[in-house]
């Protein structure tokens, strides 16, 4: 009987440790892709915003502004109400990337 008692502790132990890891992961994973759709979205925002400002943009200049961080995002947020050519966003990138 003893024994018994000793195993179902050890047991319950192990399952709660199981589900607090487990919940642990979950929200870390789930926070991770939070956060990588949102950045995934203000990155999409951006380009149709500057679509819209400049006029339609080559793949190449796409490209680079998909591989912007959050912050050079937000920068362009704010920049792109400046730009009157497409010229005006590759200096700015061009400024970005030294």
């Amino acid at each position: 009987k003893i024994t018994t008692s000793w195993m179902e502790q050890g047991l319950q132990q192990g399952l709660q440790q199981g589900l607090q890891q487990g919940l642990q992961q979950g929200l870390q994973q789930g926070l991770q892709e939070g956060i990588g759709l949102g950045l995934n979205r203000e990155r999409e925002l951006l380009l149709r915003l500057l679509k819209r400002k400049l006029g339609q943009l080559d793949t190449q200049l796409e490209a680079q502004i998909k591989t912007l961080d959050i912050d050079n995002l937000e920068s362009l947020g704010e920049a792109l109400l400046d730009f009157n050519t497409i010229d005006d966003l590759v200096i700015w990138l061009t400024s970005q990337s030294q």
